[in-house]
């Protein structure tokens, strides 16, 4: 009798062992119980790997042989997991939950098992389940990922992980999985205004602007939304009871607002204390900028655009003078010059005893106002020549 090549499930046995239902209870045994046992119902068990008599009244009626593969065999699979909630948008690998699998013979007993199972989900947009793969590492090698680890994706809902074994997919186990909003449980809220943090010593400005985050205790946490209280005769808040709400100061003194979670409630409130003076008639930087524009423009544009006048003027007038092709030539030797001129001023000014310095976007201004002005004369010469050429 070879357990491996029959139909091991209760129903079989009663009906295999139905003829001896008649005689007492006790009848049946085992001539080795390591091999296999006899139920008082007279259900064999097989227990280890090898064959040994089944016994009726003390006399042998069959050899029963039980075949470790039969024994090693899966005949069932069972799912389990720490959780089975889950929430929307959780991917990262603290918040999902890892799918554990059990396999079991056909005698009920949990085995050790190499046997792969495949996932399934009912619906991937409420629980998204992996299986087996390779990914790449930081360090540019590939590790195994075990499958079965389910997060939320997009959707909240109800949704069923579907396991079957590879070899027989017949071999099914299946767990339900909820995906729902998780809230907060702590909050840290944080201020920021001119990219620094928000202290009772910051100075700010009337009209600045006062930005407000917070992280959120599980970091998958929903219903983020921050609620600002201020005095709105002083502070303008903007995009309260969101996620990112902010505030200007609308006039300069002391000033104070409170912040906190609207689903934890006040008992979370933070104050943050600041003071605002007024804006200047000319900010620092617009100050700043016209400085530049003056500095640029009359001491490099407008001197080299002057000298372009006289040195163009001064090639007309004496070089190429009544010369063909005297106007181009003296056109492209003013740029030339013009361009000589600003590269050796601005060599000059990187002598370290000037404490100046020197930039190639200072020789490209000079070079532009001298290249306009000599231009502008030539232009004017040839306007004047064709009208003199005209009225002779």
């Amino acid at each position: 009798m070879l357990f491996g090549d029959m139909s091991r499930t209760d129903e079989t046995l009663d009906r295999y062992l139905a003829r001896y239902f008649a005689y007492e209870e006790t009848a049946f045994s085992s001539s080795n119980a390591s091999i296999f046992t006899v139920s008082k119902g007279g259900i064999i068990k097989g227990l280890s790997e090898g064959s040994a008599d089944l016994l009726f009244q003390g006399k042998k009626i069959s050899t029963v042989e039980v075949s470790g593969n039969y024994l090693n065999q899966v005949a069932r699979i069972e799912l389990s997991s720490e959780k089975t909630t889950i929430a929307p948008l959780d991917y990262d690998y603290s918040y999902g939950s890892q799918i554990n699998v059990r396999y079991f013979n056909a005698l009920d007993e949990e085995i050790v098992s190499e046997e792969g199972v495949t996932f399934t989900s009912s619906d991937m947009l409420i629980a998204n389940v992996g299986n087996d793969h390779l990914e790449v590492d930081p360090e540019g090698n590939y590790v195994h990922v075990p499958g079965g680890f389910v997060s939320g994706y997009r959707k909240k809902g109800e949704a069923i992980i579907t396991a079957s074994l590879l070899s027989n997919p017949e071999i099914q186990a299946s767990l339900p999985f909820t995906s729902s909003e998780v809230l907060p449980t702590s909050v840290q809220i944080k201020a920021t205004a001119n990219g620094k943090t928000l202290t009772s010593n910051s100075s700010l400005l009337v009209g600045d602007t006062i930005s407000l985050s917070a992280t959120f205790e599980p970091k998958n946490a929903a219903s983020t939304a921050l609620h600002v209280e201020a005095d709105e005769t002083k502070l303008k808040v903007l995009n309260n009871n969101s996620n990112n709400p902010s505030l200007q100061p609308l006039v300069s003194g002391s000033h104070s607002f409170s912040v906190y979670s609207v689903i934890l409630g006040e008992e979370n409130k933070t104050t943050f204390n600041f003071v605002a003076e007024d804006r200047p008639a000319v900010d620092s930087g617009d100050m700043n900028d016209f400085h530049q524009i003056v500095r640029k423009g009359a001491g490099h544009f407008f001197l080299f655009f002057v000298n372009g006048v006289f040195a163009s003027f001064a090639f007309l007038s004496t070089l190429f003078k009544d010369k063909k092709g005297g106007l181009v030539w003296s056109f492209l030797l003013a740029l030339c010059v013009g361009f000589m001129l600003a590269g050796f001023s601005e060599a000059i000014q990187a002598i370290p005893s000037l404490h100046r310095g020197s930039t190639w976007s200072d020789v490209g201004i000079d070079t532009v106002g001298f290249a306009i002005s000599s231009l502008v004369v030539f232009l004017i010469y040839l306007l004047v020549s064709k009208l003199k050429k005209k009225k002779d």
